[in-house]
């Protein structure tokens, strides 16, 4: 027991007592107590466990699991995923562009830039550019409140606010790829495809009932068919033998660059379906 001053204090590690042993230390080496009013420690600190339940104001603030859990939760609700962009971009000359690139097309303010009047891109910042090969020509889609979408080069995810434009969500550069046993990032390989969001297998085969119209000798299919594989299409006549390629129907454009029409003009076929039959196509598709 120590007397200071008129005030007694009982040393010792009880709950009522006083420990000066585990006092932490203060920023200039000496001791001091914890109290509630603010005060500034140096040095690391360890602690086996801890606790915060106050809602964090600043953004120095310690905030605890709960709360960050349901700020990312809001954050994601509501999210309407699109298909990704090849990359970042101001100046199209830059590009070797392909078939169905996409490209975010930056804000000049964020990229310390500006295109050159006369570029593909100049006055579409913060639009989603869409190449067409056949044209060629760049088409620009205005982006929607609460759209996302992944940058496959810097390995980025943005959400799109009609207020902030373009905000980061995260990256997954540091993220390592999926194997059969670990999970992770994957990529959309060859033989697969993407449509508003859903992988799907891009070779596949696809099957129609069509009926034809009497006196034409063709019906055509709803997608394109892969020319590599069109002898592989398969024809079946309700109640009739199994149809032949090359022998009782071919594959042929249907009037434009697209291979859609199932076609008897002139073979084994012709003249002998009108609109009282079924006619049952297989085919190989690369589209959803």
């Amino acid at each position: 027991m120590a007397k200071a001053g008129r005030k007694f204090i009982k040393l010792g590690t009880g709950a009522d007592e006083l420990n000066m042993q585990y006092l932490p230390d203060a920023p200039d080496s000496s001791r001091v107590a914890v109290t509630q009013a603010a005060q500034t420690f140096t040095g690391e600190k360890t602690f086996a466990a801890a606790k915060v339940s106050a809602v964090p104001v600043d953004a120095s603030d310690v905030t605890n699991k709960a709360f960050v859990e349901a700020a990312i939760n809001a954050a994601l609700a509501g999210l309407l995923w699109r298909e990704p962009v090849a990359e970042l971009c101001i100046d199209a000359d830059t590009l070797t562009p392909s078939e169905g690139m996409r490209i975010l097309v930056l804000d000049p303010l964020l990229a310390g830039a500006v295109p050159a009047e006369g570029d593909a891109f100049y006055g579409q910042a913060g639009k989603i550019a869409v190449y067409d090969a056949a044209t060629p020509e760049w088409t620009f889609v205005d982006p929607v409140a609460g759209w996302a979408l992944n940058s496959i080069a810097d390995a980025t995810q943005f959400t799109y606010s009609a207020t902030e434009g373009w905000i980061v969500l995260g990256t997954t550069a540091d993220i390592p790829d999926a194997t059969d046993t670990v999970k992770g990032k994957v990529s959309v390989g060859a033989g697969l495809g993407v449509s508003s969001g859903n992988v799907y297998l891009k070779r596949h085969q696809e099957t129609e009932v069509l009926t034809p119209t009497t006196g034409v000798d063709y019906v055509e299919v709803a997608k394109v068919i892969i020319t590599a594989l069109k002898e592989e299409t398969i024809m079946i006549v309700a109640g009739a033998p199994g149809c032949v390629y090359g022998v009782d129907f071919t594959v042929v454009n249907d009037g434009s660059d697209d291979l859609k029409r199932i076609s008897w003009a002139g073979l084994g076929m012709a003249g002998l379906l009108d609109n009282t039959d079924s006619v049952s196509i297989t085919y190989w598709t690369d589209e959803a």
